[in-house]
């Protein structure tokens, strides 16, 4: 009698795990990693699971790795970025998504430091110049959010995380305190 098949001997597992642990967001365009993913994900997701991480599918088909200690720093500077982001594509062309997702983006045209109100967000974000951003812009390639080709930035699929996470926060209704009156920003 043979041994029932191992769920867990999953192809290219210690790939698979090396990128998502790093924080790399694997999708459609990550072809062979993403694919293996995408073909037994509750496989992966029960894996995971089992060594506590949680595997994440987006609704737009991007899976990434989350667990308890997430590098908050980090967070924090790609939520600024993307929140100045998504605040500059939403006065220029209404839709933040067909902008993000249809366009290109030269780096030295980013708006980051278009304004004094966006420059001193990103100087709390500890990213003070075009310069400092350059290696950050290099981070979010490596994890999945963005392509770089020619001095020119693509968003790819995982930067809908940070831009529903822009939306759930415009649509919570603002903090009111004990008196039932709101609490200035």
């Amino acid at each position: 009698m043979s041994a029932p098949p191992n769920r867990f001997a999953l192809p290219r597992l210690p790939d698979l795990y090396s990128e998502l642990r790093r924080g790399r967001h694997l999708c459609p365009e990550d072809g062979d990693l993403y694919a293996l993913l995408d073909e037994r994900p509750q496989d992966y997701i029960d894996l995971f699971s089992a060594i506590g991480y949680q595997l994440t599918r987006h609704r737009r088909g991007f899976y990434y790795l989350t667990s308890g200690a997430q590098s908050s720093d980090q967070m924090q500077r790609i939520a600024v970025f993307y929140f100045v982001l998504f605040d500059h594509l939403a006065d220029r062309f209404g839709s933040v998504t067909d902008a993000l997702f249809q366009r290109t983006f030269p780096a030295s045209e980013l708006p980051h430091f278009f304004t004094e109100r966006y420059t001193l967000l990103m100087e709390e974000a500890k990213l003070p110049s075009l310069e400092a951003l350059q290696p950050f812009l290099r981070r979010l390639e490596s994890l999945g959010f963005l392509s770089i080709e020619n001095d020119t930035i693509r968003f790819r699929s995982p930067s809908a995380r940070f831009l529903d996470m822009c939306v759930d926060l415009a649509n919570t209704p603002p903090a009111a305190d004990e008196a039932g009156t709101e609490t200035p920003e």
